[in-house]
């Protein structure tokens, strides 16, 4: 009977263990730590009582000593019980301090690491140039007729693909009306170009149909009086040369004769004011995108070490809240405010850039939510106060603000996106495949997505996750650009 009771405390050590084990890779408290050396204590000696009067063990002094040798006999291996069980816990509580030490040690090396980078590629003094260099790029005159390209792309792929795609359907059955006796010949090839690019999903083959559309919209529609004035938009050299399709298939084939192939298409273009449209992420997405492309020999380095600086953080520390405040804060300390500025439009705006992006949400790295505020209401709202990130820059500034606010900075959103893309992350998740699953049935009952390749060409569905909600958050606060329009001359205007 007493082997059997033996028992009891092994269980209870085994128990013990097994919380223990499970709470090293966390952070354990001394209280914590002290509740279970009392419970194992408070155990031990209650079993050891609870033995005594189960076994009636009264020994007095001068009686037969075997009791208490019985005694002595249950009650030592209950003993050794406890104090292997208090052994063990200061042993892992030691183990835990010194795995805490070791990790924090090895992310102090890597701040330490980061400041000399700074100081020895000049990264101060470099990144306010920089920065000036892409507000330069952002804000040029090429970058607003690629804004409006892109639009007009947009404009065209909604039009063809709206009601189920009723104008592309008729716009084929127009086109395919064309005949022509000679097989191969230029003008055949050039209604199957033309087929092509209005069957197409591709922002690429809607630039070139809109290019078309835009310059058509000149003389050729005057001709054929589609139009009563000109409604052109003044393209740059480079755009016309390298999208519009300029044989006469165009401007005298598909338009004389009220064929109305692209006649409707025309007159609706002509009538859309591009400069109400908003900028949208994928344009500002090139811009820094191929920005950064020619810098990182400058900032390759301190992107990769802050990067894996960041992660660390993250993976040890982002469960324990004060913790993971100091090891950001001290991070974010050894970092300029200007350097700061273009990690950022790296992070967001870039693909190699995107696993820093990942690493920032939710992380306060940029000020937590009471570090922003805000005038206006949502969708339009503009920055009043940034107490730790001070973009000088007059393009997009209010827009970088909403989004370190909404996703960088620790709010109920960012956590929640968080932790889906470490769950989409997982292949074989189940929440990774309903995601995929909803992407796939929204793209069925919607009408189709225009595809640009640059951007999402040999995309994982975490790295999709996050573009779409990177570009979502974007439009979500997207302002108008009718005042770049105005100031850098990119309005419509007659070509002559």
């Amino acid at each position: 009977m007493s082997n059997e009771l033996l028992l009891i405390p092994m269980i209870l050590l085994t128990i013990f263990l097994i919380a223990i084990i499970k709470s090293r890779q966390k952070v354990v408290s001394k209280n914590i730590l002290i509740i279970l050396i009392g419970s194992g204590a408070l155990i031990g000696g209650g079993l050891a009582y609870a033995m005594m009067a189960w076994f009636n063990f009264t020994p007095t002094l001068g009686e037969d000593s075997s009791r208490t040798d019985d005694i002595i006999r249950i009650t030592m291996p209950l003993i050794a019980s406890f104090i292997t069980a208090v052994s063990v816990i200061m042993a892992t509580y030691n183990i835990s301090n010194g795995e805490k030490s070791a990790k924090r040690q090895s992310i102090l090396d890597l701040m330490k690491f980061t400041n000399d980078i700074i100081s020895d590629h000049k990264l101060i003094s470099e990144s306010e140039k920089l920065l000036e260099e892409l507000e330069s790029k952002l804000s040029s005159t090429n970058t607003k007729v690629d804004i409006l390209v892109n639009n007009g792309a947009r404009f065209v792929h909604n039009y063809l693909n709206k009601d189920e795609e009723k104008n592309k359907k008729a716009m084929l059955v127009a086109l395919n009306k064309l005949y022509y006796p000679q097989k191969g010949s230029v003008l055949e090839t050039e209604q199957r170009e033309l087929e092509k690019l209005i069957k197409s999903h591709y922002i690429k083959d809607m630039r070139t149909l809109w290019v078309t559309v835009n310059q058509l919209s000149g003389k050729p529609s005057l001709r054929y009086k589609i139009l009563e004035e000109k409604k052109v938009y003044k393209l740059n050299n480079d755009w016309i040369g390298r999208n519009m399709k300029r044989h006469s298939f165009y401007s005298n084939t598909i338009l004389k004769d009220n064929r109305n192939i692209i006649t409707e298409l025309i007159i609706h273009n002509s009538q859309h004011n591009y400069s109400l449209d908003v900028i949208h992420y994928d344009d500002i997405f090139r811009v820094c995108n191929d920005f950064f492309e020619g810098k990182y020999e400058k900032l390759g380095h301190f992107f990769r070490t802050t990067h894996r600086t960041l992660k660390l953080i993250n993976q040890y520390f982002f469960d324990d809240e004060e913790e993971y405040k100091m090891q950001i804060g001290l991070l974010r300390a050894q970092i300029p405010n200007s350097v700061a500025i273009l990690l950022y439009y790296n992070a967001f705006y870039t693909e190699k850039g995107r696993g820093m992006g990942r690493e920032l949400l939710a992380s306060n790295f940029f000020g937590d939510i009471d570090d922003f505020k805000f005038k206006g209401l949502k969708g339009t709202r503009t920055v009043v106060r940034s107490q730790h990130f001070h973009n000088k820059a007059k393009f997009l500034s209010d827009q970088d603000a909403h989004v370190i606010y909404e996703l960088f900075t620790t709010n109920k959103k960012s956590v929640t996106m968080r932790k889906k893309n470490q769950s989409y992350r997982k292949k074989n998740s189940t929440k990774y495949l309903k995601f995929r699953m909803k992407v796939c049935e929204f793209h069925k009952k919607k009408q189709p997505k225009i595809y640009d390749e640059q951007i999402e060409a040999d995309l994982n569905w975490a790295d999709s996750f996050i573009l779409e909600k990177f570009r979502n958050e974007f439009s979500y606060n997207s302002r108008v650009y009718r005042e770049d329009f105005l100031l850098y001359g990119v309005d419509r205007k007659i070509n002559k």
